[in-house]
């Protein structure tokens, strides 16, 4: 699928956002409570609302969906996530518009043997069966073929000329890596055992299991990193506007990656969300808010833990410095009153909320009006359900909301 654009008022090109949803819709970002079948949704009740901006920080960015809208909406978009993985999709596809990798260096990512690699993943992730004796990883995570060609591709990310190509890179193995049982690779999960037990149960190329052991794995259950690196290549730069960007640059690559008082004038951050508020109001109209919902689903560093520690070869990361404070009810009022503070002084607060989440909609809105004076909810859409629940069975729903503070 292509982006199209239409004239608009003044004569100018804008894109044409039906077409945009169902483009950001396909895309292969599979992270836990993304927005994308619901921008539709959110774009009307903006729209419907009469909010003018031309500047927006997506603040817990995330899978980078409601940045990429924002930016097919002509706004200028200032995205953060303290994941990296998260900040390496706005990186790819949000600040960066028109850098894409040729076909021979997705070959050379794909098939170059670097002698510079490192055993990073088969030291820490390698499956038990395939492990000698005496040793021990993580758990029964990956094969070996599959550890060996996710350390060779890590060292072909480094050779990689620029930041945004490294950072396409990195969006499209952890888009693949999701591909897997569990799509997270946390620590307790038994991902060889689960990759026998699906096709125990479905068989191969079911079409009633949503990881098709067929589709996706050899007969020795080695992800097909080939096919699916280059599909989601294609999907993601396919995404880009494709045209000059100011904002472009070769300074930035992945061994530096994270540096907290960098220009805010840059699309893609990656530091801690107050912080980032305290530093980018000034130069804000509006800020979205998709904050953590609490509880075990809201500790991202575990959901998202490899594709962490594959980017920085640590298996250390701490998990307090990420979204620690949005997982424990006790501690969520608290972050959230600091949260709206450190916005204080951006005119216009944009919140999406489903009410499964900590507090209902009620308590949301009496919380909004301690801060503004103009609060509005509208309803998105009612009994919504993510993936993941339908995935464990569980049936609770709930309704999507947007809240708007002025």
């Amino acid at each position: 699928m292509k982006l199209q654009r239409e004239i608009g008022p003044g004569g100018k090109f804008v894109v044409c956002m039906d077409n945009a949803f169902k483009m950001i819709k396909l895309l292969p970002l599979p992270y836990v409570g993304n927005k994308k079948k619901l921008l539709p949704h959110i774009y009307k009740a903006i729209i419907e609302s009469g909010i003018e901006f031309e500047t927006v920080g997506d603040v817990f960015s995330g899978s980078g969906s409601v940045s990429l809208m924002f930016k097919y909406m002509g706004k200028q978009v200032v995205s953060n996530d303290i994941l990296t993985s998260s900040y390496c999709n706005t990186l790819a596809f949000v600040e960066n518009s028109s850098v894409v990798l040729s076909e021979e260096e997705i070959n050379y990512l794909i098939e170059h043997e670097n002698p510079n690699r490192d055993s990073f993943v088969e030291d820490n992730y390698l499956a038990t069966q395939f492990c000698t004796k005496g040793k021990s990883t993580k758990g029964n995570k990956f094969t070996l073929k599959e550890c060996k060609f996710l350390d060779n591709y890590r060292a072909n990310i480094d050779d990689l000329n620029h930041v945004y190509k490294q950072a396409l890179a990195f969006a499209a193995i952890n888009a693949v890596v999701a591909r897997l049982p569990f799509g997270s690779i946390d620590q307790s999960a038994d991902i060889m055992a689960h990759r026998v037990k699906q096709e125990q149960s479905y068989g191969k190329g079911s079409k009633n299991h949503d990881r098709r052991i067929g589709i996706y794995y050899d007969d020795e259950y080695n992800l097909y990193f080939d096919h699916w690196i280059r599909r989601y290549l294609r999907d993601f730069m396919g995404c880009l506007l494709n045209r000059e960007d100011a904002n472009e640059g070769v300074d930035r690559f992945v061994s530096n990656i994270c540096k907290p008082f960098e220009a805010i004038t840059k699309g893609a951050h990656n530091e801690d969300v107050n912080l980032f508020l305290m530093r980018a109001r000034a130069s804000l109209d509006c800020v979205y808010f998709d904050p953590p919902y609490g509880g075990a689903s809201s500790d991202y560093l575990s959901l998202y833990r490899f594709q962490e520690e594959y980017i920085w070869k640590d298996d250390s990361l701490n998990t307090e410095m990420y979204y620690g404070r949005f997982i424990k009810p006790e501690t969520y009022a608290h972050s959230f009153g600091v949260l709206l503070r450190a916005a204080a002084r951006i005119p216009i607060l944009i919140f999406s909320y489903n009410d499964s989440s900590w507090e209902g909609i009620d308590y949301i809105y009496d919380f909004l009006k301690l801060h503004r004076k103009n609060v509005s909810v509208t309803v998105l859409t009612g009994d919504y359900q993510y993936k993941y629940r339908t995935i464990q069975g569980n049936k609770k729903k709930g309704t999507e909301y947007l809240l708007i503070a002025r």
